[in-house]
This record gives structure tokens, C-alpha cells and sequence, in this order.
């Protein structure tokens, strides 16, 4: 039984070193991803800057707070949000507009 299972464990180690060394391929990391601004994020989202940072205070988008205080610098990651956008992004016009938007709700002002 050894001999059947180091033939085994010697084959599967055959197969491991033929599939990356043999083709010339080394497993590397997932390149890094960095965090962008707000700036960057409205950019990518092609809405205001302001509009990205009240949705990120109301948890309404994918965002990570810097800071202790009320006063908080935010970061985004672009493919949280454009995950974000591809599953449920589009729900947010129509669920949460006046939430979001304020302003008054009859025409002409407040």
C-alpha cells in the first residue's frame, strides 16, 4: 500500500510541476488595489463629490472611514463600488431619492 500511495503522491506532484514550471508560469499575488478619494470615486461614479460623501455618511455605498472625530476622511475602493453598482446601485434612485436629495417636495421651493 505505501509503494500505490507514493506512486500517487509522486504522479500528483508530477502534474503540479508540469502545469506552472514546464508552461513558464509562477503564481504571483492579485495585483494591490489602492483606496482613492472621494474626488476619484465621483469621477468613476460620474456623480458630484458632495453627492458620494452623503451617500458614504448614510452607509448607502461601500466606503472606509479615516478618523476618531465626527469629521471623517472617507476612501473608496473602485471595485466595491463598481460591484456595488453592477448588484444594487440602481435601486438607490428609486428607493432612497428624497431621503438623499432633500429639498422640498412640493414645486418652487421650500
Amino acid at each position: 500500500m505505501n509503494t500505490i500511495e507514493s506512486k500517487s503522491n509522486r504522479s500528483e506532484a508530477n502534474q503540479n510541476w508540469l502545469s506552472q514550471e514546464s508552461l513558464g508560469l509562477k503564481a504571483s499575488p492579485p495585483p494591490l488595489e489602492y483606496f482613492v478619494d472621494a474626488d476619484e470615486a465621483a469621477r468613476f461614479l460620474s456623480i458630484s463629490r458632495k453627492h458620494i460623501l452623503k451617500l458614504a455618511i448614510h452607509g448607502l455605498i461601500p466606503a472606509h472611514p479615516l478618523g476618531l472625530g465626527q469629521r471623517k476622511t472617507w476612501r473608496f475602493l473602485l471595485s466595491e463600488l463598481r460591484d456595488w453598482m453592477l448588484s444594487n446601485g440602481s435601486s438607490l434612485k428609486t428607493r432612497n431619492s428624497r431621503a438623499i436629495g432633500g429639498g422640498s417636495p412640493c414645486k418652487g421651493g421650500r
